[in-house]
């Protein structure tokens, strides 16, 4: 993590978790990728938004590595408090929705809002 402090009152930072979809990329490589994105930006914002905006099919694999990531990395306060995601089906929210809880033992509060 960095040394600076997190910018206060400023708008959320967006990781759109497309950009490290790629192909070739494995789920597991995807989701860890992208983990770290967010941990990076968490090191300079309060507020850290992870868009699945034209993830589509991803697995619950894909979404327990990413948030099993976050929790060890930043902590379970911190990845509850200052990340949140952002789907775009409601059965991308259906899956995300069992990965979190597997990974943090309640779900999302707030739960993952839906683009649109």
């Amino acid at each position: 993590m960095s040394s600076q402090s997190p910018s206060t009152g400023s708008a959320p930072s967006t990781i759109l978790a497309a950009d490290f979809l790629r192909p070739g990329v494995s789920a597991i490589e995807a989701a860890t990728n992208t983990a770290a994105a967010v941990i990076a930006r968490c090191a300079l914002h309060d507020l850290v938004q992870v868009s699945f905006a034209g993830v589509g099919g991803v697995s619950s694999s894909y979404f327990n590595q990413l948030l099993l990531d976050l929790r060890d990395q930043v902590g379970i306060d911190r990845a509850r408090v200052h990340v949140r995601y952002i789907v775009d089906s409601d059965a991308q929210r259906f899956v995300f929705d069992k990965s979190y809880q597997a990974v943090f033992g309640s779900p999302a509060v707030p739960p993952p809002s839906k683009i649109g």
